[in-house]
């Protein structure tokens, strides 16, 4: 759909108030879209620099719990983050004809290709992201590994019976690979379960770290000397170990050479014992983009791009089970 004249106008008007309320004088800006919306974000050109204007779709109190978690990790001095601009009076949002807006400063890169130095400097990022101190009160992220039980037995119990009654293409593949599926999540828990791993996993869950929260390839950066993460919006403190599984899914396509590329960068900056490396090949076995089609089979559009990744990516994934199974050997 073309932009008309008044949209852009009216679009100009709004940067250009949020501009001057961070003490910036606009020039010009563009659209930045996303895999979900037309107009996620805008860069804009000012005086001062080049920016990211990001809507909000949630309340203030949400958005400003968020920014102090992002301002948080910003001022323990973690590199690889777009960093957020206050306003001059201290302020971290402001508001437009009802719109809640922050701004971040704009990186300039390209997104991760799949070459193995990429995946390295993102595991080093992630690596040193896990590192970083968290607050002295006494946290824990046992939750965590209780929602991933709940999501296994609602998969179980409720998603696939459904999925498996209705006449369609995801009917004849979930009943083609039912079995595989609940085995591979059988295997995940009964591994957690053992009395040799329960000293490093209570460990792990009780002390939790900072977590991006949503690693995948569009909120990854490449600039020209390292790895950028942008997006924090669902940054919080929680399971590492469960965020590097899922981040090894989501951005190394399951490729062998990726795959290890990026937990060598990981181990340079966050050395892992061998206890830990069974608990990261364990949750890695959970068929988590399987969960996600049966759980969105209502939701048609949605669904048939996810389920085309998973069959597409489904071989290559169990291959790369394999390859994390003799990586924890060592």
């Amino acid at each position: 759909m073309k932009t008309s004249i008044s949209q852009k106008n009216t679009v100009f008007v709004c940067l250009n108030h949020i501009s001057q309320t961070y003490g910036f004088q606009l020039l010009s800006y563009r659209v930045c879209p996303s895999l979900y919306k037309k107009n996620a974000a805008y860069q804009i050109q000012t005086q001062q620099g080049t920016f990211l204007v990001k809507p909000y779709g949630g309340n203030s109190q949400q958005l400003e719990a968020k920014l102090k978690r992002i301002l948080s990790i910003q001022n323990l001095g973690y590199p690889h983050m777009a960093k957020l601009i206050q306003q001059p009076d201290g302020k971290l949002y402001t508001r437009y004809a009802n719109q809640i807006f922050y701004v971040s400063e704009w990186v300039a890169g390209k997104q991760l290709t799949g070459h193995p130095f990429d995946c390295h400097l993102l595991g080093e990022a992630l690596g040193k992201l896990h590192r970083l101190p968290t607050p002295e009160r006494r946290l824990s992220c046992k939750n965590t590994l209780l929602k991933l039980r709940k999501l296994h037995a609602k998969f179980i119990d409720q998603n696939l019976p459904y999925v498996q009654s209705t006449r369609s293409d995801i009917q004849i593949w979930f009943q083609q690979h039912a079995s595989i599926l609940k085995k591979l999540s059988s295997e995940t828990f009964s591994i957690l379960d053992k009395r040799s791993l329960s000293n490093e996993l209570d460990f792990s869950l009780s002390h939790p770290t900072w977590i991006h929260g949503d690693v995948t390839k569009p909120n990854t950066i490449r600039r020209e000397a390292d790895i950028c993460l942008i997006d924090w919006e669902q940054t919080k403190i929680d399971w590492s170990l469960l965020e590097l599984v899922k981040a090894l899914a989501n951005t190394t396509n399951f490729s062998p050479t990726l795959l290890i590329s990026m937990l060598n960068g990981y181990e340079q900056e966050h050395p892992l014992n061998m206890s830990q490396k069974q608990i990261i090949a364990a949750l890695f076995r959970l068929p988590r983009e399987a969960w996600f089609v049966a759980s969105q089979h209502k939701k048609i559009q949605s669904t048939s791009q996810s389920f085309s990744i998973l069959k597409q990516s489904w071989e290559s994934r169990l291959k790369a089970i394999k390859i994390l199974d003799d990586w924890a050997l060592f």
